[in-house]
């Protein structure tokens, strides 16, 4: 993705640059259980961030990312024939 000097609040650094950023995110989620309809889904992602060489001293080489939810959603219908 591509994030502007200002989106990055680097403007007075900057100027109007736009940076080249590069991320890889992978996750999984897995049903607890149901209840009424409803599904609870416990999940777990990571975030690898590549950002450009000139902003290393800001973020460092790999910047990394992670995140533990709780996701309930409405339960799939099925028919029963």
């Amino acid at each position: 993705m591509q994030k502007s000097a200002e989106e990055l609040a680097l403007e007075d650094s900057f100027g109007d640059k736009i940076f080249n950023i590069h991320k890889l995110t992978v996750g999984t989620s897995r049903k607890l259980f149901s209840v009424a309809s409803i599904d609870w889904l416990l999940g777990a992602q990571i975030s690898i961030n590549v950002p450009p060489n000139s902003l290393h001293a800001l973020y460092g080489n790999l910047p990394l990312a992670g995140q533990v939810y709780l996701q309930i959603r409405p339960s799939l219908n099925k028919m029963k024939m």
